[in-house]
């Protein structure tokens, strides 16, 4: 049976045009290839170029270091010789060490004399004026390196200790009877008294091991405050009180709350308590209440109490220097501390 020739020529058409796809796409593939190839060879060429640059800048680097220093050899030699006046020696060698090639080129053409020349006045004061100027610059720019070696190392130095301080800050460790002896130091040795961190680490150090440093990064850390005598009278009252409750409890179980097995009989001394319980409160009240002072505080007080001068708004201007606390409050503390400091020297 013949083939019909129109489906023939659709399957020739076909196949045609699947062989220009193939043949577009290997194009393709040769020209990216084409493409990669020629940018491998740019950038070759780009670090050929740049090697070369790199060896003729060296090579050019080497011959002005030469150059440099035979100008410099040169200049040591001439300013040696007394011909055009005399130079100190450490000058010349820190023109030597600071000035460049060309500076440097045109001391040597200054200082330049011919063997049996006999230099005149006007020549001995351009060299010695051209010597002057180019040493004032060289002693500039030494300050400035050392300056700026100074600022490295400051930053070395503070980078260093910071690091430090938080190791120090991670391995220190306060059991309970040292933060014990330090609320009680810090009440022994009051704001004011001499070498006082010292010594409340040394107080500290009767039963551990820690530094001032550690002493005082612990006190900001926590507020301590002195009780009054009032309040502390007041406590061992309580503590007697819940005692006595404690034993009466314990003698007559479930009866304490319940106005049986003769509890009329005690109802004067209840009310006897509570008259104590509020005589006591009253007394506390009535008594200067201590409020706690946090060591930013109390620095801020004592910054305060130096740089303010005395005057009418003298206790005001403490005050406001001192964060969250009133005037009342600084004047009180003040007085604390002058009692305080009075009592530890007599």
């Amino acid at each position: 049976m013949k083939k019909d020739p129109r489906v023939i020529a659709e399957k020739k058409r076909e196949e045609e045009r699947k062989n220009q796809i193939k043949a577009d796409k290997a194009e393709k593939r040769r020209q990216k290839e084409l493409e990669i190839e020629r940018i491998q060879q740019e950038e070759q060429r780009i670090k050929d170029e740049a090697a070369q640059l790199k060896k003729a800048e060296g090579q050019k680097q080497k011959k002005l270091r030469k150059k440099l220093k035979q100008a410099r050899s040169t200049f040591r030699k001439l300013a040696k010789t007394d011909k055009l006046g005399k130079f100190v020696e450490a000058d010349i060698e820190l023109l030597c060490q600071k000035m460049q090639l060309v500076n440097m080129t045109a001391l040597v053409e200054a200082f330049s004399v011919q063997n049996n020349h006999t230099c005149s006045g006007k020549e001995k004061k351009k060299a010695a004026a051209l010597f002057k100027k180019h040493l004032t610059h060289a002693q500039v720019l030494q300050r400035e390196e050392e300056k700026k070696a100074e600022e490295v190392l400051a930053k070395q130095k503070l980078a260093s200790r910071k690091a430090l301080e938080k190791i120090e800050k991670r391995t220190s460790v306060w059991t309970y009877e040292e933060e014990t002896m330090l609320q009680k130091a810090i009440v022994k040795f009051p704001p004011g008294a001499g070498k006082r961190w010292q010594k409340i680490a040394d107080m500290i150090n009767s039963i551990g091991d820690k530094t001032c440093k550690e002493v005082i990064r612990k006190a900001k850390q926590t507020a301590y405050k002195k009780e009054t005598s009032a309040s502390a009278a007041f406590e061992s009252y309580q503590k007697k009180v819940g005692r006595k409750k404690e034993t009466l409890e314990k003698k007559h179980p479930g009866q304490l709350g319940a106005g049986t097995h003769n509890w009329d009989r005690t109802s004067s001394n209840k009310t006897s308590t509570k008259e104590k319980e509020k005589a006591f409160l009253k007394k506390a009240q009535e008594s200067p209440v201590i409020t706690e002072w946090t060591a930013d505080q109390q620095f801020a007080l004592e910054q305060a109490l130096k740089t303010v001068p005395k005057g009418p708004d003298r206790w005001n201007n403490i005050a406001a220097a001192v964060k969250g606390k009133t005037k009342k409050e600084v004047i009180r503390r003040f007085k604390e501390i002058r009692a305080r400091i009075l009592a530890h020297k007599k």
